[in-house]
């Protein structure tokens, strides 16, 4: 399981997620204020995602100390599970309000649109342009020496963020032009069909999320590119010329990439299964940032076929 003794590493990651933190805080609150001083609901949308942001990301403090905590009495398999929630959780809020504002949105543009303040809409989409590229250079240099699916997860929704938001200053600059050519019957229209262009936009970001955490968390198979690396390491060590039997599971769990193995033998005593098993676990750390290795041996066919889930032949009690 995950080695408790990292603590530089999590403490670095602490300080990247706090970046999220006090980034969304200042988002959020400058979202909620501008949008009730402009009436735009684009904003609006814009603050209560930095708010979700906000609160996920004082619980990815709690989480990211947790993942790497050794396994325990009511946690035998440790903590790694946790991870994939919250980000599952993320997933299914930010989905959720971006239909709920889709939804308002439609009603909106059928209804005549809304009367926004479009100059003060503007100034904050620039301003929140800029903010969101900014905290999203900072997560990237934290990643270029560090690895963590929670950071990633944060700078992937920076950077959207970002665009979304130069998109928006573009649209609220549009409404401050149209008066000037005659078509300011439009200028309600703009932040509805701005909001409803956001969601539609921001919408296959959670559904991504939702299917990839939620693998994790049912524990389906990691993907077969990450199999067949694995593959190719224990084809070194364990070459199908002598190991004909072989069955081996991969799941992640977060930032933890768990393999499971089972190898039929013939005649390898303990001392050489035990030399195999530190030379994949050396290649393992070398290439994976949370490797947990689990490997069996055995020279009895029976329970061979037991773990590789063949039980037509019964074991014996």
């Amino acid at each position: 399981m995950p080695d408790p003794t990292h603590q530089p590493r999590q403490k670095a990651e602490r300080n990247a997620i706090l970046i999220t933190v006090f980034g969304n805080l200042i988002m959020a609150g400058a979202g909620i204020g501008f949008a009730i001083a402009t009436r735009a609901q684009a904003i609006l949308l814009d603050g209560v995602y930095s708010l979700i942001g906000f609160g996920l990301a004082l619980l990815a403090i709690r989480v990211s100390s947790l993942v790497l905590r050794p396994d325990d009495e009511r946690y035998p398999f440790g903590y790694v599970a946790y991870e994939p929630i919250l980000n599952f959780t993320k997933g299914l809020l930010i989905g959720s309000v971006s239909i709920f504002a889709l939804v308002a949105a439609i009603i909106s543009l059928a209804t005549g649109g809304r009367e926004i303040a479009e100059g003060s809409a503007f100034v904050y989409a620039c301003g929140a342009t800029l903010g969101c590229f900014g905290v999203a250079g900072a997560l990237h240099l934290w990643l270029r020496k560090n690895q963590s699916p929670l950071v990633r997860i944060d700078l992937h929704n920076w950077i959207i963020d970002g665009c979304v938001s130069f998109a928006v200053a573009l649209a609220f600059l549009l409404a401050v032009l149209l008066p000037r050519f005659g078509l300011q019957d439009w200028v309600p229209y703009v932040d509805p069909t701005v909001t409803g262009l956001v969601c539609l936009i921001l919408l296959p970001v959670p559904f991504q999320i939702i299917r990839e955490n939620w693998a994790q968390i049912v524990a389906r198979s990691a993907p077969a590119e990450r199999i067949a690396e694995i593959d190719a390491i224990l084809d070194h060590w364990l070459p199908r010329e002598r190991f004909h039997q072989r069955e081996l599971r991969v799941v992640e769990s977060g930032r933890v990439l768990l393999v499971h193995l089972y190898v039929r033998i013939n005649d390898l005593s303990v001392a050489e299964c035990d030399e195999i098993r530190d030379r994949v676990w050396e290649e393992l750390q070398q290439k994976y940032a949370h490797p947990a290795l689990d490997i069996s041996f055995t020279a009895n066919p029976k329970w061979f076929r037991h773990a590789s889930g063949d039980i037509e032949e019964s074991l014996p009690l």
